[in-house]
């Protein structure tokens, strides 16, 4: 049952129906609030997480990615989420944890890679955040943006 709240509620936040997604997810919280031998409960929490994001509701969106981390300490997407909820709210050292923490688990997220670079350029860290860049172009070369981004820091490398 709670499977089927987060499938509609999914179906909801791809038209859009933020609020009613954020009802079918907390639903199927309700159901099934932690691990079970058939359906993690990690999902449902970064689900909320995600319908919230687009709401606005950044700090809530936060607790919710970090419930579903509780629950699933190795998934790449959640510590990606969460560094992007996290970067919203100028929290860039908590940041750099879980978008390194992404790239640890699923070093080809070519996303990942890029947003991590950008989070280490914004701390002066500019030869740390061209490595990440590098990867970020590596993985996906026809990624303009990725392009843009490893140029930008290349030129805010200091001379030696």
């Amino acid at each position: 049952k709670a499977l089927h709240h987060e499938n509609l509620g999914d179906a909801l936040l791809q038209k859009r129906q933020v609020d009613e997604a954020i009802a079918q997810f907390q639903k199927a919280i309700e159901i099934k609030p932690d691990k079970t031998e058939f359906h993690n409960s990690a999902a449902f929490h970064n689900n909320l997480g995600n319908a919230l994001i687009r709401k606005g509701e950044v700090d809530e969106a936060i607790v919710h990615y970090q419930k579903a981390l509780e629950i699933e300490s190795a998934n790449a997407v959640f510590h990606y989420n969460l560094g992007n909820a996290l970067i919203r709210k100028g929290r860039l050292d908590e940041a750099i944890q879980h978008y390194q923490r992404t790239v640890e688990i699923e070093p080809n997220s070519a996303e990942a890679q890029n947003n991590l670079g950008n989070a280490l350029l914004q701390k002066k860290q500019v030869d740390e955040a061209i490595i990440h860049f590098q990867k970020a172009v590596e993985i996906e070369p026809d990624n303009a943006l990725f392009h843009t981004n490893l140029n930008n820091a290349l030129l805010q490398r200091r001379p030696t």
